[in-house]
């Protein structure tokens, strides 16, 4: 696939890690978007994106239009013009879902998700690069979680288009109390995680205490949380 030889080093070399190419083939024209992750390194992004290709020359051969998403990066190829199309990109998810659930404070930690993909993705919108990543800390009763979460749109979307495309992908089904998961379509994605899955320091520190308080010999909760935004 002559694709190979272009779009690996076209995606790995951008300043936002993404880029588009086309070649002419005996059957027509192929068209390719590829995006890495916005924390990877040239050699990273670079692999990613060409084992990318490989896997749809072995698995797709004989579809016009295929779309892979892995951790580093995604790929999305056709026979067509790939048009920047937020809804039809939207049309196409893939959904990541850990099968470990936190067993206590359920809804005040997806509570606390909710509140940190929201915070992440406000960061996006405000970045050229369109890509940002948050940490939250959640003490609740005698359980502390640490949540880490990224998102990320491509380079092409302005501002509104990547607030609006990270929003709709957000508001899609929850993920009931499970301690990771990553949503991703063509033009944006986000994940988190109870661990520290990307490279270097989070660009959002959050703390947020919704711990008991005894009140006349029994536990009650407050009225309030306190969260804290460190940049």
């Amino acid at each position: 696939m002559a694709l190979l030889s272009t779009l690996p080093l076209k995606v790995s070399s951008s300043p936002t890690l993404f880029a588009r190419a086309t070649i002419n083939s005996t059957d027509g024209q192929i068209n390719a978007v590829g995006q890495c992750r916005g924390d990877t390194n040239h050699t990273s992004c670079n692999s990613c994106i060409t084992r990318a290709l490989q896997d749809v020359q072995a698995v797709c051969v004989l579809s016009k239009q295929a779309i892979i998403y892995y951790d580093l990066c995604t790929l999305e190829i056709s026979n067509e013009k790939i048009q920047l199309n937020i809804h039809h990109g939207l049309e196409s998810i893939a959904v990541q879902l850990d099968k470990s659930y936190v067993k206590n404070q359920q809804q005040v930690f997806d509570k606390t998700v909710g509140s940190l993909i929201t915070a992440v993705i406000n960061k996006v919108t405000n970045l050229s690069t369109r890509f940002a990543t948050g940490k939250e800390l959640l003490i609740v009763d005698n359980y502390k979680y640490t949540v880490c979460s990224l998102a990320q749109c491509s380079s092409e979307l302005t501002r509104s288009l990547c607030q609006f495309c990270l929003h709709d992908l957000s508001f899609t089904p929850g993920f009931g109390g499970s301690v990771g998961a990553r949503k991703a379509a063509i033009w944006c994605s986000y994940r988190y995680q109870l661990y520290h899955f990307f490279t270097g320091y989070p660009m959002l520190n959050l703390y947020t205490d919704h711990s008991t308080l005894k009140i006349g010999g029994q536990r009650g909760y407050p009225n309030i949380y306190i969260s804290y935004i460190f940049r």
